[in-house]
Order: C-alpha cells, then structure tokens, then sequence
C-alpha cells in the first residue's frame, strides 16, 4: 500500500482567470477535488505545503478542510506556466475502495545482473509506468529484479508480472535492455 500524507485545503467560491491569478498572487494554489457521486469541491492550498507534499511524491493524499474531511484521492492533474515551471492548478481525484485507479508510478530495479561486470550495459527504457489497480494496491513505486537478465536480453511489458496490479503499456515495450559490447576484429 503506498504511503498517505495529509493536506489541508480551504474551500473557495471564486472562480475564473482573474480569481486563480488573485489566489497565485497570496501565495496559495486554485484546486479541486472530484469525487464520486458527490460534489466537486473548489479550494486554495498553500503552495509551500503542496509543493512539501509533493516533494515525497505520495500516491495517495488525504485532504481535508476545516469543516469537513474530503477522503484518501490521487493528484489527477498539475498544471504548471510552461516558463517558469511553477504551480498554477491541481486537481485531485477521490478514491473509492472498489473502483480501479489510473496512476503512473515510477519503476525501480533491483539486483545486478552478472553481465554487467563483463562488460554489458543496462539500457532503461521505462522509468514510469503507467498502471490500473483497486486503491488498496496502490505502490509507491513498482521494483523489477534484473539480477537474472542475461547478454542480450530484454524484459518486455508482457513479462511483467505484479500482484494485483495490471500494467497499462503496449505489451511490445522494452522495460530494459541489456547489450554487450560488439567484438573488435
């Protein structure tokens, strides 16, 4: 189960260009909050504490307010300005406990393989993955053991074989590959 952080948010009934540019502008983050069969929720977060949150990359956050507690939800959305880079709008997505989520997490491999020390270069492909599972199941982060692979071998999305979880890749996709150097004649 991934790790959860919690987040407080301000609920807010501005809405529009110039109300997000008014709420950038104190130092805050326009955001909403989608959930099922219930209403959507518009709010400001302090932009410390998201970028804070975001920071350890959680899967899940639990948002509430002062007056409610919204639920466990996933980051659907960031947008950040294409110039500089920063915050401008998050969305979020509430979790139900029997619908399945969309998610990309990042993938991480484990084990050396022995190749490597003859020579043999590692070449990753994917470093995400994208994935579909209950909340539940919900990784921080998919491991993959390379320690097995041999020269001029390669793990494949279809090889790929995570418990409750199913990989939403092409099938064909190289996860990583592992070549040796070619011969000098």
């Amino acid at each position: 189960m991934a790790k959860t952080l919690e987040l407080k948010v301000e609920t807010r009934t501005a809405v529009g260009k110039e109300a997000a540019h008014a709420i950038r502008h104190t130092g805050a983050i326009p955001g909403i909050y989608y959930g099922y069969n219930k209403e959507s929720v518009k709010f400001t977060v302090d932009r410390r504490e998201l970028e804070t949150t975001l920071r350890q990359r959680p899967r899940i956050v639990h948002l509430f307010t002062q007056d409610a507690d919204l639920g466990e939800c996933v980051v659907r959305e960031l947008q950040k300005d294409p110039v500089s880079d920063e915050l401008q709008h998050v969305d979020f997505l509430a979790l139900h406990p029997k619908l399945k989520v969309s998610i990309t997490v990042p993938l991480e491999f484990s084990g050396v393989p022995a190749c490597l020390k003859l020579g043999g270069k590692m070449n990753v492909m994917h470093h995400r993955l994208r994935i579909r599972c209950l909340p539940e199941y919900l990784p921080d982060a998919l491991t993959l053991d390379v320690s097995a692979m041999e020269a001029d071998s390669a793990i494949l999305v279809r090889d790929l074989d995570f418990k409750n979880i199913e990989v939403r890749e092409p099938s064909d996709a190289t996860i990583v590959r592992i070549s040796m150097p070619k011969a000098e004649e």
